[in-house]
């Protein structure tokens, strides 16, 4: 079942895979040799692909969780190795940060200006 990118449940499906790729990222061993293979399964990587072809276009995310939904994409196409997507994601976003999925308080928006300065000119 596809959902429209201008509802509020667009962004379900990613939010999902971002909080198992964060989950395996906090396990030490066995989690972080999986954690590389995350973004690269088929079922993740048309989920990006088609989440930067819809929630990308000007008024395409129009529902009051659409930066939480932008934050989500930048993180996970970083997390991706996809950073000219990311910067497109990054250009969109401006300066509005969420704490998820980046981290907690300071630190996420912290971590997000620093992506955000690597990948913006």
């Amino acid at each position: 079942m596809k959902i429209s990118p201008g509802t509020p449940a667009v962004g379900l499906h990613l939010a999902a895979m971002t909080d198992n790729y964060l989950r395996l990222v906090s396990q030490p061993g066995v989690g972080g040799l999986n954690v590389r293979h995350c973004w690269s399964a088929p079922v993740a990587r048309q989920a990006l692909d088609e989440a930067v072809s819809s929630w990308t276009r000007p008024r395409a995310l129009t529902h009051a969780a659409a930066p939480a939904d932008l934050n989500l994409l930048a993180h996970a196409l970083v997390t991706a190795e996809r950073p000219d997507e990311a910067a497109t994601v990054f250009q969109a976003l401006g300066a509005v940060v969420t704490s998820w999925p980046w981290g907690v308080g300071a630190a996420a928006v912290q971590r997000f200006a620093r992506w955000q300065e690597r990948l913006l000119p």
